[in-house]
């Protein structure tokens, strides 16, 4: 297990159930899990010793709990940390799996903005930001903007190639092929060597070249065990540049380099390689390194011999050897260099128009040129790809530093008043006011014209109609509410024993209204809300002054009610 960050100074816990709160805090934290996702509510102790951590993270919450348990009561077992390897190992691929591609540094400019975020319960890998009306939904990078037919298109490599041909847009001369006599017939046409690669896999996946004729068939076989059509077409040369663009606009542009080693005179490239691997900022990139070792494989040691190489050659002092044909993380590519402000207006143009073309909002265009800063009508250039969802996860590679995850979701999820929120609000009493929640629902509702949301443990209903019959927490409750597109406010209803024994569920509650009484229970969980900043007021006895009070509390989100109802199409 790799050594833990130095975490900040905190006073010793109290109490076991502290412990666990900061040992998990502690623990999302080494896990790159963004600090929001378990946030700890402080309450005072009682006979329930729980954390209570909204899962945002709706699987791994509860495994990050269980761990921090573990670790708080075997801490004194000096073979604690060798039986935590392997769970830990689990865990924190499950993590890295939850927050892949472009799905982190969304959620990173959310927590930024203040806005809130959470993975839709139904499906785990589906990102929200802001509640009910007010939430957009996300997967990876794309929205609701991103047409499924435009998708499709530009997901089958022929179609997109050629569509964008037809339009002008400079692309590697490409066609489908079925035999090897057809990869060698488009090999004489357009030179060695050729790149053959399946009609519609991404992120490299059965890519081949081919640098002599007997390589055709082996060539056509292996990128074809996909079940795929496969493509052959021609290879642009000069470095690859990535270019970002979302709704005709250019977010960011970064240069690939080519794995290189420069030679001394005296090392073979087998030895510079090993000395490159040897650095202390190459390793697995996935675990933090900067990069990942040059691999030697079978595509690299035919790339060398095109260019007159082998493995065992002895370059002058001073030449650079690309050592691979593919300028990407995993073989060893170098840093990458911003280029988007390099880039000459043909070639924005271009970049611009092949988006327009294939009808997509957001695309990553792999871009083939010899200088960026020069047109491509001067120096010849062309697209090998257009990837619609692109993974914004690429710009935030070694070497790059505009947060294209935060101009991404300004364009996707514009500020709006209350930073995207919905109004909650907390009844709290025992036994819980089931029937008061629904009638305040009703009543905000007719008032505002807004559809407002009742749940307590069991049940719910919206528009004054029963539904959400399985509803047995207030986490439930919350998931209910703020992930139904059509919510403009909610209403729940708890006891106490409910709020200490799940915790809220929810990163901002606008206000709990609470009966009257005594006992250890409700003084925990006013504690929990005084933790959790929720302003608190008595609970009315009348209906009407309910009513009163709950729309007090909606009233500063009502400027943006239009917003909502023209965004449902109302």
């Amino acid at each position: 297990m790799p050594a833990a960050p130095p975490l900040p100074e905190a006073p010793l816990p109290a109490t076991r159930r502290l412990a666990v709160e900061q040992v998990a805090a502690g623990l999302s934290v080494f896990l790159g899990i963004p600090a929001v996702a378990l946030r700890r509510t402080r309450r005072a102790e009682t006979n329930h010793d729980l954390a209570l951590l909204p899962a945002l993270l709706p699987v791994q919450a509860p495994a990050i709990l269980a761990l921090a348990v573990q670790m708080v009561s075997e801490a004194d077992d000096p073979e604690l940390c060798e039986r935590l390897k392997e769970p830990f190992e689990a865990l924190r691929k499950a993590v890295a799996a939850d927050l892949r591609g472009s799905r982190r540094p969304i959620i990173a400019a959310a927590i930024a903005r203040g806005w809130p975020w959470r993975f839709v319960s139904t499906v785990g890998d589906l990102l929200q930001i802001g509640e009910g009306a007010r939430a957009v939904r996300l997967s990876a990078s794309g929205s609701r903007h991103t047409r499924a037919v435009a998708t499709s298109i530009a997901s089958d490599k022929s179609l997109a190639n050629a569509l964008l041909h037809r339009a002008g847009v400079p692309v590697a001369r490409q066609a489908l092929v079925q035999t090897a006599d057809e990869v060698v017939r488009l090999a004489e046409q357009v030179r060695y060597p050729v790149v053959v690669k399946p009609v519609a896999l991404r992120r490299q996946q059965g890519i081949q070249f081919v640098h002599r004729r007997e390589q055709a068939e082996a060539a056509l076989r292996r990128a074809g065990e996909s079940g795929q059509a496969v493509v052959a077409e021609s290879y642009l040369p000069g470095p690859e540049h990535r270019i970002l663009v979302v709704d005709g606009q250019i977010l960011a542009a970064f240069e690939r380099a080519a794995p290189v080693v420069v030679g001394d005179g005296r090392s073979t490239i087998d030895q510079l390689v090993a000395t490159a691997n040897a650095a202390p900022d190459r390793g697995d990139w996935r675990l933090g390194a900067a990069l990942s070792p040059i691999k030697l494989d079978a595509a690299a040691i035919e790339f060398l011999e095109s260019r007159g190489w082998r493995p065992d050659s002895v370059p002058p002092a001073g030449v650079a050897v690309e050592c691979h044909p593919l300028p990407f993380v995993g073989v060893g590519g170098g840093r990458r260099v911003d280029s988007t402000e390099r880039i000459h207006p043909d070639n924005r143009a271009v970049a611009v128009r092949a988006l327009a073309v294939l009808d997509l909002d957001a695309g990553g265009i792999d871009f083939r040129c010899p200088d960026i800063s020069r047109s491509w009508r001067e120096v010849g250039a062309g697209i090998c790809e257009v990837n619609p969802r692109p993974d914004l996860s690429a710009h935030y590679l070694p070497g790059l530093e505009r947060d294209v995850g935060a101009l991404f979701l300004d364009l996707r999820a514009p500020p709006v008043q209350n930073g995207g929120r919905i109004p909650q609000i907390l009844l709290l009493a025992d036994p819980d006011p089931r029937r008061r929640a629904a009638l305040a629902a009703r009543a905000a509702g007719a008032a505002l014209g807004w559809r407002v949301a009742a749940g307590w443990p069991g049940g719910g209903e919206l528009d004054g109609a029963a539904c959400y019959a399985e509803l047995a927490n207030l986490p439930a409750m919350v998931a209910m509410a703020v992930e139904t597109l059509v919510v403009d406010a909610a209403i729940y209803a708890a006891a106490p024993r409910d709020l200490l024994a799940t915790g809220l569920g929810v990163g901002q509650l606008d206000l709990a209204l609470v009966a009257p009484g005594s006992g250890r229970e409700r003084a925990a969980a006013l504690d929990a809300l005084a933790a959790a900043r929720v302003p608190v007021r008595p609970l009315p006895r009348q209906d009407a002054a309910l009513a009163a009070a709950v729309l007090d509390a909606m009233r500063p989100f009502c400027e943006t009610a239009t917003g909502a109802a023209a965004r449902r199409g109302e």
